[in-house]
């Protein structure tokens, strides 16, 4: 399984900025650690932090 996270509801924050300008409310989130989850339960768990880093990460699961 992969589990991308980009931290907001983002759609709703898009609306958010258009129609309301400089209200932004309710599209931050924060999340647990989902590669923490993972291993809680036995399953490996990896983060990727920055672009470029998630296709040797990703073909390593196949």
């Amino acid at each position: 399984m992969l589990v991308v996270d980009n931290g907001m509801y983002g759609t709703s924050r898009m609306h958010q900025e258009r129609e309301y300008p400089g209200r932004v409310v309710g599209t931050t989130l924060t999340n647990p650690d989902f590669a923490a989850f993972a291993r809680s339960f036995g399953a490996r768990g990896e983060t990727v932090e920055r672009e470029g880093r998630a296709e040797p990460e990703r073909t390593e699961f196949a």
